[in-house]
């Protein structure tokens, strides 16, 4: 019999009583036994009402204390099962000549009848949470006067790390007669015992499990390395509660429960996909569940794993790994062997197309070398994988997000990705003053992390266009790039990528219907994978100024503008004194100004903001403070705020707007002035002790307009 190397990550169990009763095993002391005596070298039976033992001389090599209990331990035997479920204590390892038992049956037997032996070991579920369960051994029995009796070979040597290794006093073993099954097995690799009722479909179980087998070899996995027992142990029973497949793993070998009422025509191929789960934990995992359970360990398994899934189902059926929805955009997110995640370890869906992109870029061997590695050493899958893949993270990780996406792996749609961005990651360009807005995050070394700028403005410009820019701390500028693209109807399409990234004709998109998918990629990738990087995403909507000349005045502050708006500020009136600085952005203009001197006044520092509609060139809104510090000790702060002015057009083509507002100086007094045109007088409204009037003046003019 082939003996290779069997590892597993395994899944929870629940378990049946035989004829419906469930509850626990009396601990020692706690009930009287059936029948107790302590049996040496000269051998002895143990005898009590069903049950029977007989032990040949010779066959212990010392006194054993043999206590047995009938036990309401659920058993996963079910229907099957015609007898009491014995527990038998003290029963020594090893013994060196063969036993008999005789178990008293009920009812009428069919089809082959076993005595079963079973030793307690840990079966694992889909919540990691393990739980005791019988990992039995079958002996062939034959009918005797209303007992079936079975002959139990020689133990001449305990395996190492038996589920049941222990003394002799404290060791436990259940017994129990069994009919109604029969045993099918293919080749060195499984061994299937299933009710009659499915004999059928027995083949085709095999054959999955054949095929998941060859799968696992042909990556490179294997089980080579450890002791293992082939073939491997397949029981299908009625097992109690929600299970459909319940596994354990010891250096005994791979023992797999399957439910019977799921073995129909209906469920083989979610038999297919389960089993060949199975045997993808087998091959990667040692014998030991604080491996599997280990944090760091188990995205990387479950990646693998239902990457594989796709190498064993029906061809044509096969759209998503199975039992995983909800994670999609986890892929996103990178690699996170080794960081810390609070969607837990559920990455089938979202990082398994990771596994499938480089095993497409670099052949299916790198999922069996980083395990060769992982197995034999204490490194993690991560810094393993880093090791294997020939191409740093930034040649690789844009092309798998471009992929992912796009809906290209996994039947994952763009449309599902698109419905879980964030409401923060959102901006929307709705009127002329959505010029800019800026994301900042903090995100994983390895990432990919989506926004959605809604196009919403159907008056803006004609030559609007739209600059991404994404920004990094403490990260080389080859670690970071932007992928941008355009959605409609859950479709994306690349625009481009790179950093920056320009969309040009914003107007056509927006009349189109279209909305822009911005993506920040993250590709750093060295240790200890941990670490967050600050990113900045800044989108800019740009287009050519709505006019080429401008004398705007805001209190005692003056500026001329020319030259298409080419950014430039300044004062034309107190030009040396001028500290500050002015630009467009879009339609908006902006401007700062900080300790500007004032002759004879004092200083000032300020801001204003002046958004025009690039349609009718009204004003739609403005906004402008000032802080003036007099020679004298006052501090008086203006400030005015406003909208949907319309200008007043001028016969020399240019368009003229004043407005006032109120300011409050140190004195606690507040002051107003108005006048009903450029031209016309101020009027006061109140009188008070500051200086002037708050008031902005807006002559704008455009060369078409002259």
């Amino acid at each position: 019999m082939k003996r290779t190397l069997l590892v597993i990550a395994v899944i929870a169990l629940s378990l049946g009583g035989c004829g419906g009763d469930s509850g626990t095993s009396p601990q020692t002391g706690e009930d009287r036994p059936l029948a107790a005596d302590t049996i040496g070298t000269e051998g002895g039976t143990l005898m009590s009402d069903d049950f029977e033992l007989s032990v040949p001389a010779g066959a212990f090599d010392g006194d054993a204390e043999l206590e047995l209990y009938e036990s309401s331990e659920d058993h996963e035997l079910g229907e099957t099962c015609v007898s009491r479920f014995f527990r038998l204590e003290g029963l020594p390892e090893t013994f060196d000549d063969t036993l008999t038992v005789r178990i008293a049956y009920e009812g009428s037997l069919s089809g082959s009848s076993y005595v079963v032996t079973g030793e307690k070991a840990a079966f694992y579920g889909d919540d990691l949470e393990a739980v005791e369960g019988f990992i039995y051994s079958y002996h062939l029995a034959t009918e005797s006067s209303g007992h079936l009796e079975a002959r139990i070979p020689p133990r001449t040597a305990g395996l190492k790390g038996s589920p049941n290794s222990g003394s002799a006093s404290t060791r436990e073993e259940a017994f129990a007669s069994i009919t109604g099954v029969d045993v099918h097995k293919t080749s060195e690799h499984f061994r299937v015992r299933y009710p009659l009722s499915v004999f059928s479909l027995v083949d085709d179980v095999v054959s999955y499990l054949e095929a998941a087998h060859d799968t696992v070899e042909s990556i490179g996995m294997g089980f080579a390395g450890k002791d293992w027992e082939w073939p491997a142990k397949i029981f299908v029973t009625e097992l109690s509660g929600a299970a459909t497949v319940r596994f354990s793993v010891t250096s005994k070998g791979l023992h797999i429960l399957y439910r019977t009422s799921h073995l129909t025509e209906n469920e083989l191929p979610r038999a297919r996909r389960l089993l060949g789960n199975n045997i993808v934990r087998a091959a990667q995992n040692i014998p030991d569940e604080s491996e599997f359970l280990n944090s760091d360990h188990i995205p990387w398994h479950m990646a693998v794993m239902c990457y594989l899934q796709q190498k064993w189902t029906a061809p044509g059926t096969f759209t998503r790994p199975g039992g995983f929805g909800g994670n999609e955009r986890y892929a996103l997110g990178g690699l996170p062997v080794g960081i810390p995640h609070p969607d837990g370890v559920e990455v089938g869906v979202g990082w398994s197309p990771v596994v499938k992109h480089l095993a497409g870029l670099y052949g299916r061997k790198i999922i069996g070398d980083i395990y060769k590695v992982t197995q034999t050493t204490a490194k993690k899958p991560i810094k393993v994988l880093f090791e294997e893949v020939p191409d740093p993270a930034y040649n690789w990780w844009p092309q798998f997000v471009d992929k992912y996406v796009t809906g290209q792996y996994y039947g994952v749609e763009a449309a599902l990705l698109l419905s879980h961005i964030e409401s923060g990651d959102k901006y929307t360009i709705a009127s002329a003053s959505d010029t800019l807005k800026t994301f900042t995050h903090d995100s994983r070394q390895l990432s990919a992390r989506m926004h959605r700028v809604y196009l919403g403005y159907a008056l803006i410009a004609d030559d609007a266009t739209l600059e991404l820019t994404l920004s990094a701390t403490s990260v080389n500028e080859d670690y970071y790039t932007l992928m941008v693209y355009k959605a409609k109807d859950g479709v994306l399409e690349l625009v481009g990528a790179g950093n920056p990234v320009t969309v040009t004709g914003l107007k056509d998109l927006t009349i189109a219907g279209y909305d822009i998918i911005p993506i920040e990629v993250l590709s750093y990738n060295d240790e200890p994978y941990t670490d967050k990087v600050s990113t900045e995403l800044r989108c800019r909507v740009t287009s050519p100024p709505p006019y080429t000349w401008a004398y705007i005045s805001f209190n005692d502050m003056r500026a001329h503008l020319e030259d298409s708006y080419a950014n430039d500020w300044y004062d034309d009136h107190w030009n040396a004194y001028w500290e500050g600085s002015g630009s467009w952005n879009g339609n908006t203009f902006t401007a700062s100004w900080t300790n500007r001197p004032l002759p004879s006044v004092g200083s000032a520092s300020g801001s204003l903001a002046i958004t025009i509609d690039p349609i009718t060139r009204d004003v739609v809104n403005f906004r402008a403070a000032e802080t003036r510090l007099s020679t004298t000790g006052f501090t008086y702060v203006d400030s005015i705020v406003g909208g949907h002015v319309p200008f007043e057009y001028q016969s020399t083509g240019h368009r003229l707007c004043q407005v006032v507002g109120t300011g409050v100086c140190s004195s606690i007094t507040s002051y107003a002035y108005r006048r009903d045109d450029p031209g016309s007088a101020w009027i006061e409204l109140d009188t008070h002790h500051c200086l002037a009037a708050t008031y902005l003046n807006v002559n704008l003019a455009h060369e078409s307009d002259k």
